[in-house]
């Protein structure tokens, strides 16, 4: 038997990257969000129930679990009513403004035994299978370039460009994952955050472009930088990566071009899909799997507000 869903704020412009994953291997009965005309396409796509209320949707005595998008302003709220019901669920990164909201919220969960996961995509990709091959590294640049923020308007998302709503631009939007990537494999405390901001290019609330250095203690290092300056274009985004151990170095241009060198000095050289849209069916379906185990295995919010904490001091060190 299918998993019983609800998908809450489904105007969140991640929803269509979810919805064959759901579709197929998931029963979504309900669906909300203050949108009509949004909600009730999804909901006559799924066969679902459609409400302009989340709260309704989220008191459905038959859900199984449900699926959090909405506001970043609003999650906690939608987290801390779906943990008063003991309904397990799946939030968006980044769950809150603030990574004080999203330590109260793991607290809430972890007290009423409520299993909860977080969309860490990358985590499912081939740069963190890359990064495994070198394992704990001294030094890391992750570069994430997407488009201009004018999609977030045409997607129904425009309140992704005020910060009160949204906690900032494309760090706490894009960087976080490789925030989160990175204190996974230094696994060690970061001790100096160092960033600068810039509403240079777009002229919008919330910072266009992002550069943020990380540093910990034993003095490994990771330069983050995104951006919503790449032109509006089918090719979407640019992104490269590096990262360098004793085992090796590894370099990943923006087609895909991945190189390992090891220590001797052997290099290999593959290609991978560095398109990050298509993780989003993956996780929604380990998400489903793993509803039997309370999703043992994928990312906590534990793992979120560690990452919110250095997205916090980065907003607070650009100031």
């Amino acid at each position: 038997m299918k998993p019983r869903v609800a998908i809450l704020e489904a105007s969140h412009w991640h929803v269509p990257l979810y919805l064959d994953a759901l579709a197929e291997q998931a029963d979504v009965v309900a669906i909300a969000d203050k949108n009509s005309e949004i909600v009730m396409a999804r909901a006559n796509v799924l066969g679902a129930t459609a409400y302009q209320d989340w709260h309704e949707a989220a008191a459905r005595p038959d859900l199984d679990m449900a699926f959090v998008f909405g506001r970043h302003s609003e999650m906690p709220k939608i987290a801390r009513v779906l943990i008063a019901r003991g309904l397990p669920f799946c939030i968006e990164k980044p769950a809150g403004l603030y990574s004080a909201q999203v330590r109260e919220i793991a607290k809430l969960a972890d007290e009423a035994h409520v299993s909860v996961t977080v969309p860490f995509v990358q985590r499912l990709g081939p740069l963190a299978a890359m990064l495994r091959k070198i394992g704990r590294p001294d030094h890391a640049t992750f570069r994430f370039i997407a488009g201009p923020p004018e999609r977030y308007i045409r997607a129904g998302c425009s309140w992704m460009l005020d910060p009160l709503e949204a906690g900032g631009g494309c760090f706490i939007n894009l960087g976080i994952h490789f925030v989160d990537l990175f204190l996974q494999a230094a696994a060690e405390p970061v001790i100096h955050v160092h960033a600068s901001l810039h509403h240079r290019t777009h002229n919008t609330l919330v910072e266009d472009h992002a550069v943020v250095i990380m540093e910990t203690m034993s003095g490994r290092s990771a330069i983050i930088e995104t951006g919503y300056v790449f032109p509006d274009s089918p090719h979407k985004r640019e992104v490269s990566y590096y990262a360098a151990s004793p085992t090796g170095y590894l370099s990943i241009g923006d087609y895909g071009t991945a190189a390992f060198t090891d220590a001797s000095g052997h290099s290999i050289v593959e290609q991978i899909d560095l398109d990050s849209d298509p993780l989003y069916s993956q996780f929604a379906s380990r998400v489903l799997l793993g509803l039997k185990d309370g999703f043992i295995g994928l990312p906590t919010l534990a793992d979120l507000a560690a990452a919110m904490e250095i997205v916090d001091r980065a907003y607070a060190q650009a100031r």
